[in-house]
């Protein structure tokens, strides 16, 4: 939302370092926890399977997302408007995952060995 607010006057530092900032920090923060979230209810044997898949997966998710909002930013007529209206798209889609993740069950604690060797 605050890259929403970008417009021809807006200078580089509040305009996309500040919000890129945020985002990044949020990645760097949930990765380690969506990985533990996918391979939680597993195997351990088939743990490095799940999290090559959930990287692959984010990997081609982001391809054919960022192929989606570009083709969305040409598709105005305004440059600005474009733009705001891909960072209300990304906006709303990071909501909409927000509220999903909320929906997933908590990982259950179990002992990591269990299942090795088998």
């Amino acid at each position: 939302m605050w890259q929403r607010r970008i417009g021809a006057g807006s200078g580089y530092l509040d305009g996309l370092l500040g919000p890129a900032l945020v985002m990044s920090a949020g990645m760097g923060l949930l990765i380690t926890p969506i990985t533990t979230t996918v391979t939680s209810g597993i195997p351990a044997r088939d743990a490095g399977a799940a999290s090559g898949l959930m990287n692959s997966t984010r990997q081609i998710g982001g391809a054919i997302g960022l192929a989606v909002l570009v083709t969305l930013a040409a598709s105005g007529t305004e440059t600005a408007s474009s733009y705001r209206t891909v960072f209300l798209a990304i906006a709303a889609i990071c909501a909409g995952v927000a509220a999903l993740a909320m929906a997933l069950p908590a990982p259950e604690h179990r002992n990591e060995t269990a299942g090795l060797g088998r």
